[in-house]
């Protein structure tokens, strides 16, 4: 695949991402893959003139393996890849919606990368109606699914429950294809090394596979024990008093848009009190989250 029409999968996944209907978890996908011939790409920022003059090289998976510990930095960093990679105009603002799309699926396309590399593709299904749905495929089976027993080092690997009956489905699918019988060894291989698609329904063998959700996740999480990315901070995560003081600031904005809300539709559908400046900026903000939280959880059926 080129680079271009790589861009393009990106692009196009981003667009579905933002757009938050249900082809958002296709769009997470494509943004996963387009990511993958980008992740060294060599980007620059530069702020100020003269003596105040601030810059960078750095590479697009910087964002998330090395990320600035200053915000203002990764700010200028995500700029960039808006800019730069995305085709965001410098105007167009980088909201919450956009960092989110960047980050989850730049941290799962660093792992994908790490651990498959070109083994993870994109498959088409049926989805709603005459539309298609675009998920990753190609995930080990053994990666997906909690398949083997937790025991002490140097015991000899054996399936749990889910693994026994994975191994005896399969047994009995390649009976039914007429293969030959494969020994307990190789038996255990297949089962763990057959491929899966993140399409969030049911597998004949395996049970309920990942949806793109939980794929994002699960990258993320890999990626870290790994040792390839940090583990993003919680802004208060630890200052208690800092969260208490966040959690009554938010429970008065709530309080704000109750108090416009209860004002709506009073005679006919008709607002008889325009909401106040603070009020439309509470509420721009929340459906801001509230989007971006649709966007990743979207309503596949």
């Amino acid at each position: 695949m080129t680079t271009k029409t790589n861009r393009s999968l990106l692009v196009q996944g981003f667009t579905s991402v933002l757009v938050g209907n249900e082809t958002a978890s296709g769009g997470y996908a494509q943004m996963v893959i387009g990511w993958l011939p980008f992740l060294d790409t060599c980007l620059r920022w530069s702020v100020g003139e003269g003596a105040e003059a601030k810059t960078e090289l750095f590479t697009v998976k910087d964002y998330v393996t090395n990320p600035a510990a200053d915000n203002k930095v990764q700010g200028y960093r995500m700029a960039a890849i808006a800019s730069d990679i995305l085709g965001l105009s410098d105007d167009e603002p980088v909201t919450t919606a956009i960092k989110q799309a960047v980050s989850r699926t730049l941290r799962a396309a660093v792992s994908v990368n790490y651990f498959y590399g070109a083994k993870i593709t994109l498959a088409t299904l049926p989805g709603v109606g005459n539309k298609r749905r675009v998920v990753l495929s190609g995930i080990p089976a053994g990666d997906m699914f909690d398949l083997m027993e937790k025991l002490p080092e140097g015991e000899a690997p054996r399936f749990n429950a889910l693994g026994r009956s994975a191994a005896r489905k399969l047994a009995e699918a390649r009976v039914g294809d007429k293969l030959k019988p494969l020994s307990p060894d190789k038996l255990m291989e297949a089962v763990l090394s057959r491929p899966v698609m993140a399409s969030g329904a049911n597998h004949a063998i395996y049970g309920k596979t990942w949806s793109m959700t939980d794929m994002l996740a699960a990258m993320y999480k890999r990626g870290i024990a790994a040792g390839l990315m940090p583990e993003e901070k919680t802004r208060g995560a630890d200052d208690g008093k800092l969260s208490t003081e966040k959690t009554k600031a938010f429970q008065a904005k709530l309080s704000q848009v109750h108090q416009w809300v209860a004002m709506i539709g009073k005679v006919d559908g008709e607002v008889d009190v325009a909401p106040t400046k603070e009020q439309e900026a509470v509420m721009d903000s929340i459906a801001e989250a509230w989007a971006a939280y649709r966007s990743a959880n979207p309503l596949l059926f």
